[in-house]
């Protein structure tokens, strides 16, 4: 007894696994990296005190996503020259107080860190379901 097999399907499914590929990885990859960088930014700010001239709330920059080695970085940070005092705690002029640090980045990375896995997650379903459609 003979069966006949239609490879249609397989073929159409095997079409739209090269679109993904051709998408590319590392554009998704990319796309994650930018974004987790840009929400991370946004929490930043929001825990960061507004000084007399706000140039430390408003100086929070990200460095756009680049490939190293296989693994995709990026860079945020402060530039404000204060910013490592505000972050971590300092001693107060004369040196007999201490103010506390608001560790307004290191909060944030512990939650982007967290928070990672189920952000990345989204994008990729997103991008599996547009190609799958």
């Amino acid at each position: 007894m003979r069966t006949k097999v239609d490879t249609k399907q397989l073929k159409e499914l095997q079409k739209k696994i090269q679109q993904f590929e051709q998408v590319g990885f590392d554009g998704l990859a990319e796309r994650c990296t930018n974004q987790l960088a840009s929400r991370m930014i946004r929490k930043c700010v929001k825990r960061t005190p507004v000084g007399e001239t706000g140039n430390l709330k408003g100086n929070w920059r990200a460095n756009k996503a680049v490939k190293r080695g296989g693994q995709w970085r990026t860079a945020v940070f402060n530039p404000t020259s204060y910013a490592p005092y505000v972050e971590y705690g300092h001693r107060t002029r004369g040196g007999r107080g201490w103010v506390n640090g608001r560790f307004m980045m290191t909060r944030s990375a512990d939650e982007i860190e967290r928070d990672a896995p189920k952000i990345i997650e989204k994008e990729v379903n997103k991008e599996l379901a547009r190609v799958f459609e």
